[in-house]
């Protein structure tokens, strides 16, 4: 009763766009053998080929899930070694069945599913048959076979990757570190083995660094990469990793910059110009001093004037690093004058001490007052002075001229130009 009419072409999972042409069998019958056969194939000394071939049920004339009420339906692929002329069980290369076969009838998929057989156990001339059975008329479904290939078995191998790409550190305090992870992957369908990683740079290193590493298909390793500067400026370097796969070795590219991780000390402003005081009265300026060095602490040890008019709080301050500290600086004269001090930071700064400019000028509590002892100015630029009459007494105290003296450190041939309001 076996015959190959049952078998005949359709249209893929009975779904017509986009056309796709398959062999399809309706397995609904009493008495139902169907044989789907190849032509003659030539394997030649074997040992390198496997069989592809796409597989679905369907319910009948539909892409929907199959009925699963039939028991007695069974699918193989069978293959025969001489030419066709025997087709038996013992050469049954896969089996579908709903009594006991590892593979069940009713559960393959209705949206298609890929199978591949090894046939490296044969050689010369074969021929691969798709058997249908049916002997109940009970479920009624289709079973399809598409894009049958002989191929040859792909030989396993590994394959390297590596995440990320390159390792940039960044900027690094010498004598301090900073790590990154390396990721290696292997996306090959046999092992990766890691026999050795050198770094070209020892202030570059790598752990784990004991070898060999395998890493299975579809796994990884991390590795964790650290740079320790041992002096300031750019430092590159390799990672050497030698492997099974193809491109072995490969040279793993890192850089990193080496920064100095001393404190460094910055005030402002530059300078504290306090400008007129009347005697025994007080001004009040703000220093503020920020440590821009990376990890050190800044510690000021100590800070003093060169003219006792000038005072500063605190004296004694410790600053993180990326941080700021107020001072406060106050002027006192008790005598008519112009002041020209300095305030004299000590710390642990490589660069210490550090000096700030102190300026200032006193007036008696009667007579002339500028608002500006000391003025900075750029050549053909201007600024207002304001000047007062302070502490005089109208009714008894008679002013017939006001005479002042004005210093500057012009150049001969430049003019100044006052004018009065």
């Amino acid at each position: 009763n076996s015959t190959v009419s049952g078998w005949e072409q359709d249209d893929w999972r009975n779904i017509t766009t986009p056309i796709n042409k398959a062999a399809r069998l309706n397995t609904n019958g009493s008495s139902q053998s169907y044989w789907l056969a190849t032509t003659l194939i030539d394997l030649g000394t074997g040992n390198s080929y496997q069989l592809e071939f796409d597989l679905s049920l369907n319910a009948a004339g539909t892409s929907n899930p199959p009925e699963v009420t039939g028991s007695d339906d069974k699918f193989a692929v069978v293959v025969s070694t001489d030419s066709g002329k025997t087709w038996s069980a013992s050469n049954i290369l896969m089996l579908w069945d709903n009594t006991g076969s590892p593979n069940i009838y009713n559960d393959i998929n209705y949206l298609g599913e890929h199978h591949i057989i090894d046939l490296s156990e044969y050689s010369g001339l074969i021929q691969i048959a798709f058997y249908g059975e049916s002997t109940i008329v009970n479920a009624d479904n289709d079973i399809m076979v598409d894009d049958i290939e002989i191929k040859q078995i792909p030989v396993a191998a590994p394959e390297f990757s590596i995440n990320p790409t390159e390792l940039d550190f960044g900027s690094v305090a010498v004598g301090e570190y900073s790590d990154s992870p390396a990721t290696i992957s292997n996306s090959g369908s046999d092992d990766l083995i890691i026999t050795n990683i050198t770094s070209t740079n020892t202030q570059f290193t790598f752990s784990p660094a004991s070898f060999p590493v395998t890493i299975t298909p579809g796994g990884d390793q991390t590795f964790v990469v650290e740079f320790t500067p041992l002096n300031t400026g750019t430092q590159s370097a390799g990672l050497e990793i030698i492997h099974n796969a193809a491109g072995s070795p490969v040279s793993y590219s890192m850089q990193g910059t080496g920064i100095d991780n001393n404190p460094a000390l910055s005030f402002s402003p530059a300078v504290l110009n306090f400008g007129n005081v009347t005697i025994n009265s007080t001004n009040e300026l703000v220093l503020t001093v920020s440590n821009i060095g990376l990890s050190d602490t800044l510690e000021i040890t100590g800070t003093m004037v060169s003219l006792t008019e000038f005072s500063v709080t605190p004296q004694i301050v410790s600053i993180p690093a990326g941080e700021s500290q107020s001072f406060t600086v106050v002027f006192q004269p008790d005598t008519a004058g112009i002041y020209l001090g300095d305030l004299i930071i000590n710390s642990n700064d490589p660069g210490s001490p550090d000096t700030v400019s102190l300026v200032g000028s006193a007036a008696s509590q009667k007579g002339l007052i500028f608002s500006q002892d000391t003025v900075f100015q750029q050549e053909n630029e201007s600024y207002i002075q304001i000047v007062q009459l302070t502490g005089l007494d109208p009714l008894s105290d008679k002013i017939q001229a006001i005479q002042f003296k004005l210093a500057v450190n012009k150049n001969p041939v430049d003019n100044i130009i006052l004018t009065f309001h």
